[in-house]
């Protein structure tokens, strides 16, 4: 081979100094001898495997060609590529492929950008209807490539990704995972061959670069190559950013991970005041180590009253391409059960941005009070619970007066669980509240009664449910005569 390589060009110049001669009798020795005088300095062109199988393979591929005979005008110029930018990507196709990238997006999770290859688009599909494109089987021989992207509740990273039918990789220098289903049974596009990938986009973990591809004798190994030329060719338009190492990398992870906290911090005690505190407030003395604090605000919002949690953080570096700072909490004395853990994950970028955040766990809200301030604190929990009640079956729990011990009559038509009977009861509506014996909960029972008419009896209905102290209520416990 030329020290200049084998190009498109050169390679192309060379078979056609020889198109309509007579065969020669070293075939190899003619075909370098042209590639050497065509004189083109190597320009890299992604090889697609729709060039002859004589051209993938070399030189022997050309003596092959010389045993089995070689018919003037056979050999013609390799195909070309064809270019394309969508979605934050850029890569090489096949020239002789079409392209569709003027779709609306497909129902479903993720998004399509662009539909490529040889499987014809109906006619009787608009140009921009991706769902009229994908109800289309495939013919003999041919591929359709689809790119897009995915918003995933998962990394890129996590275990529960990897079956028999996937393997992992590197793709545009992001980790991918690359699928081979081979031909599945009964698959309604008579696919011969069904690949995808998934790439991880440098913004964050959980934000995938797909592509599917499926294809169908014959042919389907040289589409199979045409396709993964085209995976292998893919790069980011924008930059993909790492963790340089450093001697100032340790220092430069703590603030990195302090900044997410606080800024979780400021998200979980929104609408309180300055003298709130959360669970992000509660920072080890150093990352690895142990902190401990008194907080009423959790990934949740309020929690109800005050707890003491133990807290403890760490962060590092995944793959030079993002920082995960892993944050855990063990509830304490104040909860409705010690002991419990939460641990919360935040995938960061190099920069500091918060890519995703993922969560196992939660934080239990406080004991309900006790003492002077009970009743306040009772009024406040059934208030939130009611209106939280209220927006999902107004007809029956709106009759109910929010102030603990109070009763007004008014109209109820649903039963608590919404079911509706399409015309008015006036009902007596009273609340009442009083603590549980473990003071994890209020209970709140409300109470209707009607009197007879002259098309139904008289009744009395009572809907009873636990209501934690910041106002979040169980389901509840209906019992009673049913509402006419």
């Amino acid at each position: 081979m030329s020290q200049h390589g084998w190009d498109d060009e050169r390679l192309g110049r060379a078979y056609t100094s020889l198109a309509g001669s007579q065969p020669p009798r070293d075939l190899a020795t003619g075909i370098m001898t042209a590639v050497r005088a065509s004189g083109q300095v190597h320009r890299h062109v992604p090889a697609f495997a729709t060039r002859p199988r004589w051209l993938a393979l070399g030189a022997a591929a050309v003596l092959v060609v010389a045993l089995v005979g070689f018919m003037p005008g056979a050999l013609q110029p390799p195909r070309g590529h064809a270019h394309l930018a969508v979605g934050g990507i850029e890569l090489d196709y096949p020239s002789h492929w079409t392209l569709h990238d003027q779709g609306r997006a497909a129902m479903g999770r993720g998004s399509p950008w662009a539909v490529l290859g040889t499987l014809p688009w109906n006619p009787g599909c608009d140009a921009g209807d991706i769902n009229c494109y994908y109800r289309e089987k495939l013919q003999p021989g041919t591929v359709t490539v689809t790119i897009g992207d995915l918003a995933s509740e998962i990394t890129i990273l996590d275990p529960g990704l990897d079956n028999s039918t996937n393997h992992r990789a590197t793709i545009a220098g992001m980790p991918a995972i690359v699928y081979d289903r081979g031909r599945v049974p009964g698959n309604y596009y008579e696919a011969d061959l069904d690949l995808g990938w998934q790439i991880a986009s440098p913004e964050s973990p959980a934000q995938f670069v797909t592509i599917q591809a499926m294809m169908r004798e014959p042919g389907v190994a040289e589409l199979r190559r045409d396709v993964e030329a085209v995976v292998a060719s893919l790069r980011f338009t924008r930059p993909v950013n790492s963790i340089p190492p450093s001697p100032g990398s340790a220092v430069h992870a703590v603030r990195i991970a302090a900044e997410a906290l606080l800024a979780r911090d400021v998200e979980a005690r929104e609408g309180a005041g300055d003298d709130a505190s959360s669970i992000y407030s509660c920072l080890p003395e150093s990352l690895g180590g142990t902190g401990r604090a008194t907080v009423a605000y959790g990934p949740g919002g309020w929690l109800g009253g005050p707890i003491h949690v133990e807290c403890t953080a760490t962060i590092e570096t995944i793959q030079n391409l993002w920082w995960r700072v892993t944050f855990g909490v063990v509830s304490g004395d104040g909860s409705t059960r010690p002991g419990a853990r939460y641990t919360e994950t935040m995938w960061l970028t190099p920069t500091g941005d918060r890519a995703t955040t993922s969560n196992d766990g939660e934080v239990p809200p406080a004991l309900i009070t006790s003492g002077p301030g009970a009743a306040a604190a009772a009024a406040r929990a059934v208030a939130i619970a009611l209106d939280n009640l209220g927006s999902s079956t107004p007809d029956f729990y709106g009759c109910f007066p929010k102030e603990p011990g109070a009763s007004r009559t008014a109209t109820i038509s649903t039963d608590p669980n919404g079911l509706t009977h399409y015309h008015e009861t006036r009902a007596i509506c009273s609340t009442r509240v009083e603590p549980k014996a473990d003071w994890s909960a209020w209970r709140l029972i409300l109470t209707a009664t009607w009197k007879a008419t002259d098309s139904a009896p008289a009744g009395r209905l009572v809907a009873a449910l636990d209501v934690d102290a910041a106002g979040q209520s169980g389901p509840p416990i209906v019992t009673g005569d049913p509402i006419p």
